[in-house]
């Protein structure tokens, strides 16, 4: 006897054109997505609708499941009312829900807390049986070994800049203020077996043709959060002869064998949280960085031929109008091929957001403008001269005579010259087009949001 088949919507909203076109750097395959397809039983038909790549147009099925951040939340929340008018059960999870369950919980039929994995199950079990719950949260934070395959052949690869993804592990071991990966992840970090995560770079590569067969990005918050596990894959990976990238702690650099190890399993790209060159700062967000040693472990990642994306913070408390300048200078003076400059985003839930409440120097409480926003007061400047800053930081990296700059120091290397090229000028587009959107949606954001005068 065949079972009822069933028709699953998992839905990935996104934000508005207010946000930068560069804040999503290169569009990848949603991991959350696939990872959930692959424990769904089989006898659901599964769409997997990303915002990231097309607009989402919610059509009847008979259950959906929404993700959603803090920053997507009102996105998420009128799609989730277009099903329910419909007498379609939406369950909600994600980093918002977890965090601000209050908030999110009027506007599913099922709110789930935490991480998924070991629930997911008897979630769908509970749904076919009408017995849907109206809350489901974890135990325990789930183990990470025998997960099933991803699913690729349920999104168009073709639609997206990074094709091929692998996730080792999650949690990260920093409390940084600002950031939510420890509540929501755990400061302990879990990891796939090594054997498994090769066994499944070798499932992703096969899928994809040419040179996208050797590209690979680790979507870990930080692929050497334990040095060990992390020379053991390095180790694993090396005789696949791939080239990947991953974001990656500084500490790559404090440990030589790791280094070497990374650079020989085929690394050639890091996506680095510096933060800020600002001491005090880094101490204040409880960033357990040393700013002092930035520029000589930077020396010795670029000396493996390994390209940098640095990410900074604009308007931490110790911030002052000279921050973007400043910043600009350090990155070009240390070789940081690629950046990307925040606005700091407060999370809702997160040690730095709970600040700001507690000081009255939230602006406002819409999410929706919360990624790359001016959210609350600065103490070091005006909110107009933290807006204007961080796009003319942007516009000065990515300038023509910053690129030409950067390009000099790889004429050596073909691939790293090639690589450093089209990342550059990919990245230079893409900022082009969220200035121009930024410099439109702050006349309006600044009038009618933040309501200040003299915004035109």
């Amino acid at each position: 006897m065949s079972r009822q088949r069933y028709k699953l919507h998992l839905l990935a909203p996104t934000t508005g054109t207010h946000v930068f076109e560069f804040v999503e750097s290169l569009t990848m395959l949603p991991i959350t997505h696939l990872t959930l397809a692959s424990l769904t039983p089989g006898h659901y038909d599964i769409t997997i609708m990303d915002e990231t790549i097309e607009d989402i147009e919610p059509v009847p099925c008979d259950l959906v499941a929404i993700s959603v951040m803090y920053f997507t939340a009102q996105k998420g929340y009128e799609l989730a009312k277009w099903y329910r008018e419909r007498n379609i059960p939406v369950i909600m999870g994600g980093g918002h829900a977890t965090l601000c369950p209050d908030e999110v919980r009027p506007n599913c039929d099922c709110l789930v807390i935490g991480e998924v994995d070991e629930t997911w199950g008897d979630i769908l079990q509970d749904f076919e049986d009408g017995e849907l719950k109206a809350e489901y949260r974890e135990t325990k934070k789930p183990s990470l070994a025998g997960l099933p395959p991803l699913p690729f052949n349920l999104i168009d690869r073709k639609k997206y800049e990074i094709k091929n993804i692998v996730q080792t592990g999650r949690g990260c071991s920093f409390g940084c203020d600002f950031c939510a990966i420890g509540p929501l992840n755990g400061r302990k970090r879990r990891h796939k077996p090594v054997e498994e995560v090769v066994q499944e770079i070798k499932r992703s590569i096969k899928g994809t043709r040419g040179i996208e067969r050797r590209m690979l990005f680790f979507t870990d918050d930080n692929i050497v959060n334990d040095p060990v596990y992390a020379k053991e894959l390095f180790k694993a990976i090396a005789p696949l002869k791939i080239w990947w990238g991953s974001q990656c702690a500084l500490s790559i650099a404090y440990d030589d064998e790791l280094l070497d190890l990374a650079k020989k399993s085929g690394c050639i790209g890091l996506f680095i949280g510096f933060e800020t060159a600002n001491q005090t700062a880094l101490d204040k967000v409880h960033k357990n960085y040393d700013a002092t040693s930035f520029s000589r472990y930077i020396k010795k990642i670029k000396k493996k031929g390994i390209i940098i994306l640095g990410s900074f913070l604009f308007g931490l408390d110790q911030d002052g109008p000279d921050i973007f300048k400043d910043t600009v200078r350090f990155c070009m003076d240390n070789g940081i091929d690629l950046v990307n400059f925040h606005i700091v985003s407060p999370t809702p839930g997160t040690a730095f957001f709970n600040k700001l409440k507690e000081e009255g120097r939230l602006l406002h409480y819409n999410w929706t403008y919360y990624q790359e926003n001016s959210t609350y007061k600065p103490k070091g400047m005006t909110i107009e001269q933290l807006q204007q800053g961080q796009l003319w930081a942007y516009e000065e990296y990515f300038s023509p005579k910053n690129i030409i700059k950067r390009l000099l120091g790889y004429w050596r290397s073909p691939l790293l010259f090639g690589l450093t090229l089209y990342t550059n000028l990919n990245f230079r587009k893409k900022m082009n087009i969220g200035v121009r959107h930024q410099r439109k949606f702050l006349k309006y954001y600044n009038r009618e949001i933040l309501r200040l005068q003299d915004a035109d």
